[in-house]
């Protein structure tokens, strides 16, 4: 049996185990439920740590089960109703009984069984099974959950439950069974806001480990969020356009064939700041592909200098001699990668525009995933990086600020501030970019989303960055990114109340 045979029954094997891993999870799950319910003592306090372990593995088997659900399966669908029904029809019934009747809290216990083993599982199981079926992939579906649980047991809610009550009531100690099981004794209303403050790395750790990725192989081939493993081809819901455009005619449906829609001409625009070490090298590689890609049948680079102090200019001049195709535009003085790469989308003249970046990290082949994207008719492409390879604090502010940037636009893409852009000619040189720094690409999205452009997000190669320094500072780039943020929120609010105009009716 040669390799390429095995390989493929290792893959099936996997992917067979997969489809089933949901239900070995639940089965575990709920019999774990039933010991801890039947046979566990039912009391506040929780005696040893071995019962803590074995409801919090309980709950995380169960967890597991909704975010591995094979909600392509209608025959299975049914199961995902039960946490709802239980949690509406009996514990909140019951909860509700405890709290407003029991005035002598004579079921005191039972009260904190069903608050702590019930009433708070059931509200997250259930969100976890609803965003599973709404299309959520099992990466995301348990990065949710596992905040939730962390949430739970962070004693975030025990603070919230003091606060709730006048100050002067709040006890000297919080009652909370189980941070006094991890702590060993009962801690105060101050310990335990340094408690919940600790676990704030955890949350933050959750948020950027790569779950998508890692449980790619639970999910299905053709969902709808764009998050597969390999080559994403499918698009966000299409946004209905607030107003029509000139752009629109550009995006109107395409009567030719999708082989038809190949070759296109293509113009790769990026900015370049003090980067004469390696932009010599990167521009050939990207020239050598482009040579050799037969989907593109006219190409040019057009690299804005944006006013570096090094030995870019002249580097770019010598480049030049050996790829015809480079077109070098200048700023007399360095304006910030926003504005040079507005520089570089009017410098251009192709048909199609890719915005990337000039150091390297984003290699020519990731151009070649966004081939069939282009065959089926996508509108505008947004390369999404599996792995980011950046600082930990970047990534983390990259993750925050485009959770901000998806709830404001409605949205749920995957990497709103990858730079790695493809869009049409005619929109790219109509753009009245404002950002001058690296928000730049966050603007391009937005811009996009708000003429009513469908992005179609593929997953691309991020590599770390060999040589030169990025110009993104520590405390000024969080800074920036928080203020284009809340200014990009600001501008989305007045646009929908009509006082500002839509991006489509401020072409030039």
């Amino acid at each position: 049996m040669n390799t390429t045979t095995q390989r493929h029954i290792h893959f099936i094997d996997i992917t067979r185990l997969a489809g089933w891993f949901w239900l070995a999870s639940g089965t575990l799950g709920l019999g774990g439920t039933a010991v801890v319910w039947f046979l566990l003592p039912r009391e506040r306090n929780v005696t040893n740590p071995f019962e803590f372990a074995a409801k919090l593995i309980v709950y995380i088997l169960l967890i597991l089960a909704a975010a591995t659900f094979p909600r392509q399966q209608g025959r299975w669908t049914w199961l995902s109703a039960l946490p709802f029904l239980m949690f509406t029809g009996y514990i909140i019934p019951r909860i509700s009984y405890y709290y407003y009747f029991d005035r002598d809290q004579s079921q005191a216990e039972e009260f904190y069984t069903h608050l702590y083993l019930l009433l708070y599982p059931g509200i997250i199981l259930t969100t976890a099974f609803a965003l599973r079926l709404g299309g959520g992939t099992a990466g995301r579906v348990m990065k949710i959950a596992l905040m939730g649980v962390l949430i739970i047991f962070s004693g975030f809610l025990d603070i919230m439950w003091q606060l709730v009550n006048p100050l002067e009531q709040i006890s000297e100690h919080i009652d909370a069974p189980h941070i006094t099981v991890i702590t060993g004794r009962e801690i105060t209303f101050t310990e335990t806001i340094w408690f919940t403050i600790a676990h704030i790395p955890l949350v933050a750790l959750i948020a950027i480990l790569p779950l998508q990725r890692w449980m790619a192989f639970f999910d299905d081939p053709d969902r709808s969020d764009g998050s597969s493993i390999s080559t994403a081809q499918h698009t966000q819901p299409e946004l209905q356009a607030q107003h029509d455009a000139p752009s629109q005619a550009l995006l109107s449906d395409d009567p030719r064939t999708s082989t038809e829609r190949l070759p296109v001409g293509l113009s790769i625009v990026a900015p370049a700041y003090n980067e004469a070490i390696q932009i010599g090298q990167v521009i050939k590689d990207w020239a050598q592909f482009l040579d050799s890609c037969e989907w593109v049948n006219d190409w040019e680079i057009v690299i804005c200098n944006d006013g570096s102090n090094d030995d870019t200019a002249q580097v770019l001049t010598d480049t030049g001699r050996s790829v015809p195709r480079l077109r070098i535009v200048e700023h007399d003085v360095n304006r910030g990668a926003g504005a040079a790469i507005a520089t570089g989308l009017r410098a251009s003249t192709k048909q199609w525009v890719l915005v990337t970046d000039s150091d390297g990290q984003f290699p020519p082949v990731n151009l070649d995933r966004c081939r069939p994207l282009l065959a089926d008719g996508a509108q505008a492409i947004s390369g999404c990086r599996v792995i980011k390879q950046d600082t930990w604090f970047r990534r983390l502010g990259s993750r925050m600020s485009g959770m901000a940037c998806n709830h404001y636009h409605d949205t749920s893409y995957r990497d709103f501030n990858s730079i790695f852009k493809l869009i049409p000619g005619e929109i790219a040189r109509s753009m009245q970019l404002e950002s001058r720094g690296l928000s730049c690409s966050t603007e391009i999205m937005s811009n996009l989303i708000q003429r009513g452009i469908t992005w179609t997000e593929v997953e691309i190669d991020h590599l770390p960055r060999e040589k030169g320094r990025s110009s993104w500072r520590f405390i000024d780039g969080a800074r920036d990114r928080f203020l284009f943020i809340r200014y990009l929120a600001t501008k989305i609010k007045l646009i929908k109340l009509g006082i500002l105009r839509s991006p489509n009716e401020v072409i030039v």
